[in-house]
């Protein structure tokens, strides 16, 4: 016999499935997280951060997913996680602390367990050249 929910799903005619479902309800979940850990990492502590990124490497695994709403709120989200990239760090305990969250080897292109090795001055707004 078929479950309730299959025989429920059978009937709908959307084209996204139960899971598909349930991810981009999540997804929006955890953009509203990550923006929330950006916007004041004061407190965050190890086990914060480490939330934090890992909720960062869901985001870009659905990427393809993300509504143009979403991928704009995840780009400013990281332009401020870059820029508050030091407070971030030291509030998990300083640059060896948090290098050692990289304990799953993340891709170099995962930028964001990488945040020691970021240069604030391509964050910083430029200053006006004097002629």
């Amino acid at each position: 016999m078929r479950s309730r929910t299959e025989t429920l799903k059978d009937k709908w005619p959307w084209t996204i499935a139960w899971r598909d479902f349930a991810k981009l309800m999540n997804i929006e979940g955890l953009i509203k997280a990550y923006e929330t850990d950006v916007n004041g990492p004061r407190g965050l502590g190890r086990f914060e951060t480490l939330n934090m990124l890992t909720n960062r490497d869901v985001l870009e695994e659905n990427k393809s997913r993300l509504t143009t709403l979403q991928a704009a709120r995840l780009l400013f989200a990281d332009e401020k996680l870059a820029a508050n990239s030091e407070q971030v760090i030291a509030e998990c305990g300083g640059e060896a602390a948090f290098m050692n969250l990289r304990q799953h080897n993340p891709a170099p292109s995962a930028w964001w367990w990488f945040l020691e090795q970021i240069q604030l001055e391509q964050f910083s707004q430029p200053e006006a050249i004097a002629a």
